[in-house]
């Protein structure tokens, strides 16, 4: 059994879409963006950890027509962020996707992107 503790993953890789352009991908989708095959090289007490995962958005676009004083205005809010874990690699080796270890990995993702 490999034990570990997941709040102490330090990020390996930054090659992921961050959460900084979601508003940006639910304006380009027209509300919605979907996301696959996004993954996250970890670092965790000794171990190489490798999640690959789906994001899917919903978000609303509120667009203001202006005037001639007043510019147009448009703002987007996302809603919801569904992550959906599809694949854990423990040191290079594919682990069993269990309801545990994808709810902890899930909080893993979310609160590093």
């Amino acid at each position: 059994m490999i034990q570990f503790n997941p709040s102490k993953a330090t990020l390996n890789c930054k090659d992921f879409t961050p959460s900084s352009e979601f508003e940006n991908l639910v304006f380009d989708g027209e509300g919605f963006a979907s996301l696959t095959d996004e993954f996250m090289d970890l670092s965790c007490d000794g171990f190489n950890i490798v999640v690959t995962y789906n994001v899917n958005l919903s978000g609303h676009i509120f667009y203001e027509r202006g005037d001639y004083w007043t510019p147009d205005y448009t703002s987007v809010d996302v809603d919801d962020v569904d992550i959906t874990i599809t694949a854990i690699s423990i040191d290079e080796y594919e682990v069993d996707l269990t309801k545990e270890l994808v709810s902890v990995f899930e909080k893993v993702v979310k609160q590093l992107i």
